[in-house]
């Protein structure tokens, strides 16, 4: 028992805040079954759990079986430093390792392996307290890692000209259209012009009104016609001394005295 405690904080260290990480430098082979190699250093991890993190890691360990490495040992040559790698890894294996000094190196990794719970930690990094990055450097690393959704979150925290003009890069010529339309909407928005509002209606010309008004007294005019020739009554309020035959003295008399 107290063997196989020793062997496994072998794979342990303290750090001076106290908090305890993983190593990947314990060659026991009953505690690894795979050998990944970063920069000639050697980290004894289990497939597993990468595979299940990553299509990329998956693809390597169990896909094309023929073709299936036979040593163990797999050199990965995409990650930055040894070190972003090691916190790849422990974030796989449920480690809080995300730093501000390794964030922007993690995600470009969990980006580029496809490895959505470990962008998960990147983005709880990011947006919770206890990073000190400064806006301006986190609009930096969502502009590199092409992340729209920090590119938002960022922007959403601008409430002035002056805190949006701290966080937007100053050569604007160098960003993507949809970054561009992104931060001139914002200065939009601070500066109370957008969203736009919805046009009015025009109201038609005066003439138009008028014009409407005439067809009307034709049509009334022909509805009066129809129904005399018909032989039907019109009301009083229907009347029209144009169809009167009768003036106000009566009908005149042709007879002669």
């Amino acid at each position: 028992m107290l063997n196989l405690e020793r062997r496994l904080d072998e794979d342990v260290v303290t750090k001076d805040d106290g908090t305890r990480r993983m190593k990947f430098d314990n060659p026991d082979p009953a505690l690894h079954d795979v050998v990944l190699v970063v920069e000639g250093r050697k980290f004894y991890c289990s497939k597993i759990p990468l595979a299940k993190h990553s299509p990329f890691f998956y693809n390597l360990f169990f896909a094309d079986g023929e073709k299936r490495n036979l040593t163990g040992e797999y050199e990965i040559k995409d990650p930055s430093t040894q070190k972003n790698f090691c916190s790849f890894l422990e974030t796989c294996y449920g480690i809080n390792a995300i730093t501000d000094a390794n964030v922007f190196g993690v995600l470009t990794l969990a980006k580029l392996w496809e490895a959505p719970i470990v962008e998960d930690r990147c983005w709880d990094w990011l947006v919770g307290s206890k990073s000190q990055m400064t806006d301006k450097k986190k609009f930096q690393i969502a502009l590199k890692c092409d992340w729209e959704k920090l590119k938002l979150h960022v922007l959403s925290k601008a409430y002035t000209p002056e805190q949006l003009d701290s966080i937007v890069p100053h050569r604007l010529e160098d960003l993507d259209h949809h970054t561009m339309t992104m931060i001139l909407e914002k200065s939009l928005k601070i500066g109370g012009i957008w969203p736009p509002r919805p046009e009015r209606q025009a109201s038609p010309p005066p003439h138009l009104f008028e014009a409407e008004v005439v067809q009307r007294q034709r049509l009334m005019g022909q509805h009066r016609f129809d129904q005399m020739e018909r032989g039907i009554p019109l009301r009083d309020d229907e009347s029209n001394s144009e169809f009167s035959t009768d003036d106000e003295g009566g009908p005149e008399d042709d007879s002669d005295d």
